[in-house]
């Protein structure tokens, strides 16, 4: 297998790394990534109805506070600030997307929690302790679905009429769901200064 590189901690100044240490750990390939083995760690295969569609009343939204704060090995895997069609953050690994404002993170207890940076959160998926070896995928059909190990949906942002859609960690405290520059679903978590 090729090996991949990761960052595990990094000095950053003026939003871009200065300062990095790396490892190889193919456990947190990401779907799409190079050097990823074909299928290692790939979610189920997507598209069907049983995958795709799930009841958007028990789509959790809004607010919540003191939720339980998730922090795997050297803290997660940062995965940047956009999630593409076909990628996943992955719970067992605390994969995460950050802005400079915001941390997107899939937990090991299977919740799929926005923080406020560092440690304040202002959204979750309310699916902590519902399965395990969770994942956040972005489909291809533009829907945001949290699956368990077993390829059960958890929860979703129903959202699957927009094919080709990305997931965005915004700097102003915003997670969105946008098919070109049209906004689709959002956390509607703006920081208020």
């Amino acid at each position: 297998m090729t090996s991949i590189r990761h960052p595990l901690w990094a000095l950053i100044l003026a939003a871009s790394p200065v300062l990095a240490l790396e490892a190889s750990d193919p456990r947190t390939c990401a779907v799409g990534d190079i050097g990823c083995e074909s299928g290692f760690n790939a979610p189920p295969p997507l598209g069907t109805d049983k995958d795709t569609r799930v009841d958007p009343e028990r789509a959790a939204k809004g607010r919540q506070k003191n939720l339980p704060v998730v922090f795997g090995p050297a803290g997660g895997t940062m995965r940047g600030t956009q999630l593409q069609p076909g990628a996943a953050l992955y719970g067992r690994s605390n994969d995460y997307l950050r802005s400079s404002n915001v941390m997107f993170r899939m937990q090991s207890d299977c919740n799929l929690v926005a923080y406020q940076y560092p440690t304040d959160p202002v959204w979750a998926s309310h699916t902590d302790k519902k399965g395990s070896d969770c994942r956040a995928v972005m489909q291809a059909d533009g829907n945001l679905v949290v699956y368990t190990g077993a390829g059960k949906a958890l929860w979703a942002s129903a959202s699957t009429r927009y094919p080709g859609s990305r997931l965005a960690v915004q700097d102003d405290g915003n997670v969105v769901i946008y098919t070109g520059t049209q906004p689709r679903w959002a956390t509607n978590t703006v920081i208020r200064h």
